[in-house]
């Protein structure tokens, strides 16, 4: 029955006086149950039968629930942060009138990690390993696809977690989903972005005296490598880190050449990335781990053939 047939109801049966409100019969309707003024209106069989109307959010000054929770926050108020209304119950000269972005700031034991995730190429994984991710609190700052292949990806998550104590869990929860697994996990100081990383290599190349001795050392800290150098004409001219002799350079610099689909990028091995400087020499590049991946692989020959540009200066 509606509120405004509720009333009409009430005003037919106060002109009739055929109904006796005597708490056993109310003439069809129930109204749940009572509060002291409803029970009071049964028995005493006055005139103001309102109070047995079914409460309605807007009947009175303030909202029942405003009313117990926020005593202190009235209408007009725009609440947008349930954390604001807490802290309006706590302290009305505290409640916000404008709109406020928080900025959360890094708890002191917090970790910055970069993860590598084998996953299947399938839709919702990703999806999958970010929610396993996010299960423990941590924050995901960036994802960089490395390698696609037959079914599988590999990405790279980075990633703040509030506690290093977690790192081991947080592990076990990527491997819980489907076809995952953590190829490594390391933690960093900071976070690089691989296109400004390579636009500032681009940057200090244009602008270096030595070339070839920027070259190597750019190239090491971009990409992470235990050693790089420059190879011409069977010896070394450049070099960063501890690299191998000339020799083992030249070999290694003509058995990945020899294989079109190395050469090209598409694949190679796991340790060393090799990339022509032009005709006038190569740059290779070794690390132990992690493995080399295709977008590594692709960014180190456009970095020979940049080198190669400005040698051509």
């Amino acid at each position: 029955m509606g509120r405004y047939e509720l009333l009409d109801r009430i005003d037919r049966v106060g002109r009739s006086g055929a109904l006796h409100l005597d708490g056993a019969h109310l003439d069809g309707f129930e109204t749940g149950e009572r509060d002291p003024r409803q029970r009071q209106a049964i028995c005493s069989g006055g005139d103001d039968h309102s109070c047995l109307l079914p409460r309605v959010p807007g009947d009175d000054d303030e909202e029942p629930m405003q009313r117990e929770h926020v005593p202190h926050l009235r209408r007009g108020h725009h609440v947008t942060d349930v954390g604001w209304v807490e802290r309006a119950a706590e302290d009305p000269d505290a409640f916000p009138h404008s709109r406020t972005v928080h900025h959360m700031e890094p708890l002191d034991d917090a970790v910055r990690l970069r993860i590598r995730v084998w996953l299947p190429d399938r839709p919702g994984a990703l999806g999958l390993v970010a929610s396993r991710i996010g299960s423990l609190g941590a924050d995901i700052v960036g994802i960089e696809v490395l390698e696609r292949g037959d079914r599988v990806a590999v990405d790279e998550f980075s990633v703040v977690l509030s506690q290093a104590s977690l790192v081991d869990l947080l592990v076990r929860e990527i491997g819980e989903v489907d076809g995952a697994s953590v190829e490594q996990c390391v933690t960093v100081a900071q976070f690089g972005d691989p296109r400004l990383d390579a636009l500032d290599t681009v940057e200090a190349l244009a602008g270096a005296g030595d070339l070839d001795a920027m070259l190597v050392a750019k190239t090491c800290g971009e990409f992470g490598a235990d050693w790089a150098a420059i190879l011409v004409g069977g010896e070394i001219v450049a070099v960063s880190g501890a690299a191998p002799s000339a020799d083992v350079l030249a070999a290694l610099d003509a058995g990945t050449s020899a294989s079109p689909l190395v050469a090209s990028g598409q694949t190679g091995p796991d340790d060393l990335l090799v990339a022509p400087i032009g005709e006038r020499g190569a740059l290779l590049v070794g690390r132990a781990t992690p493995p080399f991946r295709f977008r590594e692989r692709q960014q180190l020959l456009a970095l020979g053939r940049i080198a190669d540009a400005l040698h051509a200066r």
